[in-house]
């Protein structure tokens, strides 16, 4: 198995109704930062995932960070990160 393949299963395991995910979630864990799911492009065998979390800025918004793009390929069982934003 590939490492495209390892990070679908384990995005599987985050969110197990993916193939049939039709707008925004959250994963949640205590003692955590919320982790935003937003579902960008559906195909008939693609699908397009935003995935951030907010930080906390000290005197101002929250601004996502990191903040990447999630490819899920549903029949190859594979996904990949186009792009991916963080601080640094």
């Amino acid at each position: 198995m590939d490492l495209y393949q390892q990070n679908y299963r384990k995005l599987l395991q985050l969110l197990p109704d993916l193939h049939d995910m039709s707008g925004p979630t959250k994963l949640t864990a205590s003692g955590r930062t919320d982790v935003n799911v937003k579902l960008t492009k559906r195909h008939p065998h693609r699908l397009v995932l935003r995935i951030s979390y907010y930080l906390r800025r000290l005197h101002g918004a929250a601004i996502p960070d990191p903040d990447m793009t999630v490819e899920v390929y549903l029949l190859a069982e594979t996904v990949g990160v186009p792009t991916y934003c963080d601080c640094f």
